[in-house]
């Protein structure tokens, strides 16, 4: 195990020097996995903020921690730092970091994709993320917050920051147990300012009731073209629901994913007045299955 971990840091040492290089031209670092002490990773943001041609970092999977996204975040908000996409997935970040990670997407001129997927940052980290979020020159477009422990409290932090001046379009908050949280983010839906395209919400454990509010919703959008529902009970009385909106019409949705677990001949007739009203709209009613499509395919 010793000799595993002086190897990943004599990787981090390596990257340092390649930073360092003059001749080097970087745009894409994939560096997973790994362990360092904190003065290694103040050494790693030191030389990253040097560094003029890297644009997409994934640090997945690596022992971070708060400390050490600290140090990192420092780097990406500071205004030589041009990295567009930044993922830190299951590095072991909780709200702590939250507040610093805020003030980057406040400053930051060019940071458009976040992925924080298997963090456990909750919904106090959430709220603090979106004070960042809220201000007009937060250029952040894609946040990828699978599996971070967020509820109904997230999404509604979520939903005001979404109502107000954001430039998010894409929002990934899939295996996160928000139940009720639906029917908070249908009001941001329904509000024209709203400028989601992509949203997911695999596993998200929602309930049939709320489909009311999402087929309403739906039909008034007229920005949301994806929408991934895959994984969900939402029953045979929340299908009906949600086709009996989409009959008369879904605004701009393209894509929709679900599973419909029980059908009957009342769905699938629905189904198909749902289609016929709107060739242009793509249904999946098979999306379903332990792990939901890669959580970071934007950051590809």
């Amino acid at each position: 195990m010793e000799g595993h971990i002086e190897w990943e840091r004599t990787m981090l040492l390596l990257m340092c020097d390649l930073f360092r290089s003059p001749k080097g031209n970087l745009q894409y670092l994939r560096f997973g996995g790994h362990s360092a002490t904190p003065e290694q990773w103040d050494d790693f943001s030191f030389i990253l903020k040097a560094n003029q041609s890297l644009r997409h970092l994934h640090l997945s999977a690596s022992l971070l921690l708060d400390e050490g996204a600290k140090l990192l975040y420092e780097t990406v908000g500071h205004p030589a730092c041009l990295l567009q996409k930044l993922s830190l997935e299951n590095c072991r970040l909780t709200e702590a970091s939250c507040k610093e990670l805020a003030d980057v997407l406040i400053v930051s001129q060019h940071l458009t994709h976040l992925c924080l997927a298997k963090n456990p940052i909750g919904d106090k980290g959430v709220r603090l993320l979106c004070e960042g979020l809220s201000y007009p020159d937060c250029k952040l477009q894609t946040l990828v917050l699978q599996q971070c422990n967020i509820t109904k409290h997230g999404c509604r932090a979520l939903s005001d920051v979404l109502q107000g001046v954001c430039n998010l379009t894409d929002l990934d908050l899939s295996f996160n147990h928000i139940g009720c949280g639906l029917w908070i983010l249908c009001r941001a839906l329904e509000n024209p300012d709203c400028n989601l395209k992509h949203l997911r919400l695999w596993s998200c454990s929602l309930l049939p009731f709320y489909c009311q509010h999402l087929g309403s919703a739906l039909i008034s959008n007229q920005k949301l073209e994806t929408l991934d529902l895959g994984q969900n009970h939402l029953w045979k009385s929340g299908i009906i629901k949600l086709f009996g909106f989409l009959k008369q019409g879904t605004g701009s949705l393209k894509t929709l994913r679900l599973k419909t677990y029980d059908t009957s001949l009342e769905v699938e007739k629905l189904l198909e007045e749902v289609k016929e009203k709107n060739p242009k709209l793509t249904i999946d009613c098979n999306a379903s299955g332990e792990a939901a499509p890669p959580c970071c395919d934007s950051f590809c």
